[in-house]
């Protein structure tokens, strides 16, 4: 295997909702296939050897996963810790590719059990405590953590935001400065808590008192705030989420513009506006923001968007009201979702929002309704979270394949 060079799998397009056949299958298996031998090696390996002691562990370990991780994925990365209680702990990563999310939860979810380890999906969070945190800074990523000061705000979209101020920076807030925030996050909250809530990241020129400046106390200070910020934003979470038509809160109509010229090019369609009673959750839709909806939702609702387009007769609103009860109504019914906002669009679109409790379910759910109102064959279920972009449903057997799934709204 040595000198081999392996072709990273392609985890793009639909992942989850698949058609019987076609090519997003067969590179969905291939994968599959891939990862399956890994887990079939690493069960059959000395890691999994129930008489070994952790000694074995610590020495074999690395040596055997730099061998097979990359022979499965070589885009992914892993750590291995090992536990004084006999667990051991092996995090599949990212390594920055937000893009693989899909494809490393696959991973992780195929692996099985097996006794004497634990595997998890993404890093972990360092402990301070344990470490120095200049030393783990450097190790990862060949660079030096900078002495700095910081600030954290919630958005409006009730994303995090890091900023960094640090006389090492440059003037222009370069990418190669914006790592530095960007990476400490992870680090702090683990690859999964620092992507999903620190979306922006900035690192600012400023002269700071560099005297006995202590990285491990001011990393510590760092994260005691990014876990109350996080912990103030899901405390305001409400669940179930606030429904389209509640008679506790006001509707609101919502107008989009644009913040990326390209999304009103000619012929590029695009949402213009939303009727909502959550302005803050309706704020998060709008691309290009990273949304993901463990931000708005709890025990693990997901947002989504019916989308109809090419509709060549307005649909009045007789017709939207009656279709809208009907959707409400089948998401009740079968305990799977609830509204939480509709829209247009241009050309000729129409959108509705959802936060589903239950995906599945609710696919079922809304198909039929759309089917019994004949809605026209241009219709998907699409998702919101950043990393469930391209992913889409048909809406009927003979629904056309979405021609550009990446191009969100």
């Amino acid at each position: 295997m040595v000198g081999k060079t392996i072709k990273p799998i392609e985890c793009r397009g639909r992942w989850h909702f698949l058609d019987d056949d076609g090519e997003e299958v067969e590179r969905k298996n291939y994968a599959t296939k891939r990862i399956d031998q890994f887990w079939k090696e690493f069960r059959a390996s000395e890691l999994c050897d129930p008489k070994a002691d952790v000694v074995v562990y610590r020495e074999k370990a690395r040596p055997w996963l730099l061998e097979h991780l990359p022979l499965a994925e070589p885009r992914l990365e892993w750590e291995v810790f090992f536990n004084s209680d006999g667990k051991s702990q092996l995090s599949i990563c990212l390594g920055g590719l937000l893009s693989q999310w899909r494809l490393l939860e696959t991973f992780v979810e195929r692996a099985g059990e097996f006794d004497g380890w634990e595997i998890l999906a993404g890093r972990t969070p360092i402990e301070l405590g344990m470490c120095d945190i200049s030393a783990v800074f450097r190790e990862r990523l060949r660079m030096t953590l900078p002495p700095f000061r910081f600030e954290v705000r919630v958005e409006k979209d009730s994303s995090i935001s890091v900023t960094l101020f640090s006389p090492v920076f440059s003037k222009t807030d370069s990418t190669e400065d914006i790592t530095v925030p960007f990476f400490l996050s992870e680090m702090l909250l683990g690859e999964y808590e620092g992507i999903h809530w620190v979306v922006r990241h900035e690192a600012v020129y400023e002269q700071i008192d560099e005297s006995n400046f202590d990285h491990n106390r001011v990393c510590k200070e760092l994260k005691k705030v990014l876990d109350e910020q996080i912990q103030l934003v899901k405390s305001k979470i409400e669940d179930p989420p606030r429904a389209l038509w509640s008679e506790e809160h006001p509707t609101v109509m919502m107008e989009f513009t644009p913040q990326d010229p390209s999304l009103v090019a000619p012929g590029r369609r695009f949402r213009m506006t939303a009727i909502t009673c959550n302005t803050e959750l309706v704020c998060g839709f709008p691309p290009p923001t990273m949304f993901f909806s463990d931000r708005f939702a709890k025990n693990g609702g997901k947002f989504a968007y019916l989308q109809v387009i090419n509709v060549a007769t307005e649909l009045t609103q007789e017709f939207r009201e009656a279709f809208e009860d009907e959707m409400i109504a089948a998401l009740l019914k079968s305990n799977s979702g609830y509204m939480v906002a509709t829209g247009r669009g241009e050309p000729d679109s129409y959108y509705y929002d959802f936060c589903l409790t239950n995906v599945d379910k609710a696919v079922v759910a809304l198909q039929g309704v759309v089917q019994r109102y004949d809605l026209p064959k241009t219709c998907w279920l699409r998702f919101y979270d950043r990393h469930w972009n391209e992913e889409w449903v048909r809406m009927y057997p003979e629904t056309p394949d979405l021609e550009k799934p990446d191009e969100v709204w």
